[in-house]
């Protein structure tokens, strides 16, 4: 994170100058700092010290976004009314880390989403991650198979795509929880992700699981 005393740096990036206001008073009152404000990227944010870019998903291009943070270490949290399973799969798989359905936003959701973020684990309100899940599990938005993944990181990412955590998959597996992370980190390095969201994402498309 930016030098901020612990606190994460956001950016909010989004048409409406009355909505980003309220966000930016809701983040002034959680402790989180306020890096600065863009509507459809203008002015063009300044990441060097931004830790998550909070973005309206409706009126951005994400591959837009996503190569505006390409490198940067920043995280994003996408603002979005639509929240079919077509725009979930979108948004995550190319690495977004939060979603928050801009009708149901509020300060609660809002500061929970990107304390979750800060930490380094994805962000998807329940009802929107039982749908993900089920269209998973359906076999959604599969591809060609072009990954070369060990078994057990195979293993580790289905249970992944079912809703599993760290102590879940150990228990499962009969791993410790430590080499479950392990076994993530070497899923995301290997696949190029940003997350394990996205990572069940991309290893849908492509077929692995």
């Amino acid at each position: 994170m930016g030098d901020t005393g612990g606190m994460p740096r956001i950016w909010i990036d989004d048409p409406n100058a009355i909505f980003r206001r309220g966000i930016s008073a809701c983040l002034s009152a959680a402790g989180c700092a306020v890096a600065g404000e863009s509507s459809h990227l203008d002015p063009k944010p300044d990441l060097s010290s931004v830790d998550i870019l909070v973005f309206d998903l409706d009126g951005s291009s994400l591959q837009r976004v996503i190569r505006l943070i390409d490198g940067s270490g920043t995280r994003l949290v996408a603002v979005a009314r639509d929240a079919s399973e077509d725009v979930l799969f979108d948004a995550f798989e190319a690495g977004v880390s939060g979603f928050l359905p801009r009708d149901d936003l509020s300060p609660e959701t809002l500061t929970s989403c990107l304390s979750a973020v800060a930490n380094g684990s994805d962000a998807l309100p329940s009802q929107l991650l039982s749908r993900l899940l089920g269209s998973l599990a359906r076999g959604g938005r599969q591809g060609t198979s072009d990954g070369h993944l060990a078994r057990r990181e195979l293993e580790v990412l289905r249970l992944l795509a079912e809703g599993g955590d760290t102590r879940e998959i150990a228990g499962q597996l009969n791993y410790s929880e430590r080499t479950v992370k392990n076994i993530v980190h070497d899923v995301l390095v290997k696949m190029n992700c940003r997350s394990r969201t996205q990572a069940v994402a991309v290893a849908t498309r492509r077929g692995l699981i």
